[in-house]
């Protein structure tokens, strides 16, 4: 039996450089001029040590209601993940809470609404003492040593606490 000779490429050039897949980003809104810049999300590969990916938050539909919408804008503003948002407004799931901002999600419960009007009025109270934008950031992810808080950030005090913790945080910014 004869063989017959295969054609083989050239071999392909290695480089000493990591090979990282860029991923398309789906094309956010255009953003108020009140946003901050996205978080970002790093991802561990094998051969590259760390990817970011900032994470967009999702356009919000006309169709929302009002109380929704800003409870919406306070968590993007606030740069908040879907977990961090869903367990604010006490959501079941990240899917839940993406077909709230679709306009398609199912009734919010009294205490939802409860929730949403706390803390909005705590990103008002921030505002009202001169914590806007990236201050607001800040004061919101930044561990605080004070009470009630004891080495935790605001966020995962509240997320924790439950609403007694958000009206806590409430009467804390407001001077009650």
């Amino acid at each position: 039996m004869s063989e017959k000779p295969t054609k083989r490429s050239p071999p392909a050039a290695v480089s000493a450089e990591p090979v990282v897949a860029v991923k398309a980003r789906k094309k956010a809104a255009p953003k108020a001029a009140t946003d901050v810049a996205a978080p970002a999300v790093v991802k561990s590969t094998k051969r590259a040590a760390a990817v970011v990916e900032p994470v967009l938050p999702q356009p919000i539909a006309e169709n929302v209601p009002l109380a929704l919408k800003n409870f919406l804008r306070v968590s993007d503003s606030w740069e908040l993940s879907e977990i961090q948002q869903c367990r604010l407004l006490r959501c079941p799931s990240a899917a839940v809470l993406r077909r709230y901002r679709a306009g398609q999600g199912p009734r919010l419960t009294p205490a939802q609404q409860k929730r949403i009007q706390i803390i909005t009025g705590i990103h008002a109270a921030l505002a009202k003492n001169g914590f806007a934008g990236d201050r607001a950031y800040r004061w919101m992810h930044e561990a605080r040593k004070e009470a009630p808080f004891k080495g935790e950030t605001p966020v995962h005090f509240m997320m924790e606490g439950g609403v007694d913790a958000l009206i806590e945080v409430a009467h804390l910014l407001s001077g009650r």
